[in-house]
């Protein structure tokens, strides 16, 4: 495949487009990722949707990771396929136990979640127990589309080969839009600088809609400082030092907290399980209980919530998760761009002192190389 469009990219008698499509081809699994995102964020609390909004974080952030091991995100969809028919033959052994099936089988996806427990497949008495389940189309969109881009992300891994190429049509496209590029370049810069501010600006405005906690208020102080650093000017690469580090433990935060509260709710769970008595989440409140007691102030759980008429309490808790992990995800990927800036920052002034330098001492051996030339040629004088 690399060849295919090897050939095509450095070969002028082919259309300009097999260089967009190269580029697109680059960053097309952001558009199922972001898919499986906002599929995810639509109902957490299940282990599919989940494992989706780690893999979006993830494979986001870090292109390299998904590069190598984009074929996880394969087998996890594959899996709940599979999980799903198997569950189809095993089912009836467990179906009497309802709060089994409503607490466990639910949540890990293993029976759709707008049927009944009672006949969570809709099967008909006397059909065949074998190919009876059709699983959900969505399933295999996303499972076929996955298996195509993975035959782009082998193109994709061979690094070299692919950094020329992207080299080689930077270069065609300077030389054949100079004005162009110029132009773009200014805005670029001018966008770029307005952008810090705003997503500086849109850091702080977030905390407005989420819970208060400890956690939150971690959040609230690296941004405010991260605030002032940026008003207090960029250009001193000190100052640039100091943002990327704020920028760096709010990035690492982030990630951090998203982590554990995944495994929080798929391990101890968002609700106490009061009819569970054998949960971990019971085991947890009886080891620990005053640390089980604050984790709304710690920021693990929602707080208690009074829902005002005919609201129901789960799409409360429900939509306060949404806006606590879509807080998260903003916060790091967001200083994920901010971190990219400064870096880049530091890297062009750096790159300025450097030249200063080399200037400068080129300028001071001229100068010596001179005087010396001066002094030798002032002591052939007074010799004569």
């Amino acid at each position: 495949m690399l060849m295919f469009f090897k050939k095509r990219i450095t070969n002028e008698k082919y259309s300009g487009i097999w260089k967009m499509l190269f580029f697109f081809f680059k960053y097309i699994q952001m558009f199922v990722l972001l898919y499986l995102f906002l599929n995810g964020i639509s109902n957490l609390n299940n282990l599919k949707n989940l494992g989706y909004m780690l893999f979006f974080v993830v494979y986001t952030a870090y292109e390299e990771v998904y590069r190598k091991t984009g074929v996880l995100l394969i087998l996890f969809n594959a899996s709940f396929i599979m999980g799903q028919y198997l569950f189809t033959f095993v089912y009836p052994l467990v179906i009497d136990d309802q709060m089994m099936m409503q607490s466990r089988y639910k949540w890990l996806n293993l029976y759709p979640n707008s049927n009944p427990s009672t006949n969570p497949f809709n099967f008909s008495d006397g059909e065949s127990m074998y190919f009876r389940f059709i699983p959900e189309m969505a399933d295999w969109i996303v499972l076929v589309s996955l298996s195509l881009l993975q035959q782009v992300n082998t193109m994709y891994r061979q690094k070299e080969e692919i950094v020329k190429l992207e080299e080689f049509m930077k270069n065609s496209l300077k030389d054949e839009n100079e004005k162009l590029i110029y132009y773009y370049g200014r805005v670029e810069k001018i966008i770029k600088s307005m952008a810090i501010y705003s997503i500086l600006v849109f850091m702080i405005f977030i905390h407005s809609s989420i819970e208060t906690n400890l956690i939150n208020w971690v959040f609230f102080v690296l941004n405010l400082i991260n605030f002032a650093f940026i008003i207090r000017g960029t250009k001193e690469l000190k100052f640039l030092k100091q943002s990327l580090c704020i920028t760096n433990l709010i990035k690492v935060w982030s990630l951090m907290i998203l982590i554990l509260d995944i495994l929080f709710i798929c391990f101890i769970g968002e609700i106490e399980k009061v009819n569970q008595p054998e949960s971990l989440d019971q085991r947890f409140k009886k080891a620990y209980p005053v640390l089980y007691s604050s984790m709304d102030i710690i920021g693990f759980r929602t707080s208690a919530v009074l829902t005002s008429g005919g609201d129901n309490i789960n799409d409360v808790y429900q939509m306060k998760l949404e806006k606590r992990f879509l807080a998260y995800i903003a916060f790091f990927l967001l200083s994920l761009y901010l971190s990219y800036y400064f870096k880049q920052q530091i890297v062009n002034i750096q790159a300025d002192q450097s030249m200063d330098e080399q200037e400068f001492k080129k300028l001071f051996e001229y100068s010596r190389r001179k005087a010396v030339r001066n002094e030798f040629l002032d002591a052939i004088a007074l010799s004569e």
